[in-house]
């Protein structure tokens, strides 16, 4: 008879989903997940959906319901609670109140538990929708997004600091080890000034595109270029695509060193394909392997026949009987 089942078995479903939340070699872009307080303000929900915009459907979790009870800064149970259980390692979460108006909560989740988060305050917002009617664009579906932090305040101040990080990780996208400049067509740009961080977003648009959008000629819809050293560079132009913000510190939690010590520990040579022992490559032939043997004794070679005495003798005639 069997021993007794102490627990329930997981099913396979159960298995597969907890392995692909084990740490990676190489991690993925964080879900975030955006979070609708009590009140969010004059424009704090359009401000997540524009959020999930730009992350796309696949790296975001928006709660269109209101959630009371809503403070990362009090109480970070709740918020550490919900972050596991969608799955994601950074959250935003709009609030707004008499003495903290339009407020933004911005914070990452590391090993199930709260990283580091910022409070910022946001004013002059103005939306995608709002942008779109004015010049038009819009990124496309599926494009890369360089991120561009300018400003002193960013290397010298931790608070600036901690925000950087934490933006960096909400509009970076899924990691590529090589980039094509032309997807490249959304830029973030970050600028941090007398205490405040102007976030604008553009669009990338080539002029030879935009100037004569109506020639049909083979060669007149391609962009013009200007050629530096040899190499041909594209000439190209911002338009404001949304949302446009600034924001403005007002509370930040640091992470403990202990924990940001563990969190950024990388695995050695990530990046670099694992040696296999006895194969090289060759230009003209490809893959070359290399076999190693044990030396062979010669002495133990076999020389003489098997079969000589099913052979005819020498000086023998052929089918005569032997004596």
């Amino acid at each position: 008879m069997g021993k007794p089942l102490t627990g329930k078995r997981k099913r396979g479903h159960v298995l597969r989903r907890e392995r692909k939340r084990d740490p990676q070699l190489i991690e993925r872009s964080k879900r975030t997940l955006l979070i609708r307080g009590l009140k969010v303000g004059p424009f704090g929900r359009e401000l997540l959906t524009d959020l999930r915009r730009i992350k796309g459907p696949d790296d975001s979790i928006l709660f269109s319901r209101k959630n009371d009870d809503m403070r990362p800064f009090d109480n970070e149970a709740r918020i550490e609670f919900l972050c596991n259980k969608n799955d994601c390692g950074a959250f935003a979460v709009a609030t707004h109140s008499k003495k903290r108006p339009s407020n933004i909560v911005l914070g990452r989740i590391f090993d199930s538990q709260l990283l580091d988060m910022v409070e910022v305050g946001v004013t002059d917002f103005v939306s995608i929708a709002e942008m779109l009617k004015k010049t038009g664009a819009a990124k496309a579906l599926g494009s890369q997004t360089a991120v561009i932090f300018q400003g002193d305040e960013f290397e010298h101040n931790p608070d600036m600091q901690t925000l950087r990080s934490i933006l960096l990780d909400l509009f970076k996208t899924s990691y590529h080890p090589q980039v094509d400049i032309a997807a490249v067509d959304h830029v973030v740009a970050c600028t941090a000034s007398g205490g405040k961080v102007y976030i604008r977003n553009y669009v990338v648009a080539f002029k030879g595109k935009a100037d004569k959008p109506e020639s049909k000629g083979p060669g007149e819809n391609a962009a013009s270029s200007t050629v530096l050293d040899g190499i041909k560079i594209p000439d190209l132009t911002l338009r404001d695509m949304g949302p446009s913000l600034d924001l403005t510190l007002r509370r930040t939690r640091h992470a403990s060193p202990s924990l940001m010590k563990i969190a950024l520990k990388q695995a050695k040579n990530v990046n670099t394909p694992k040696k296999v022992k006895n194969v090289t490559h060759d230009e003209l032939q490809g893959k070359l392997g290399r076999v190693h043997m044990k030396r062979q004794d010669m002495t133990k070679l076999v020389t003489h026949s098997r079969f000589k005495k099913a052979l005819p003798r020498r000086g023998a005639k052929v089918g005569a009987v032997p004596p």
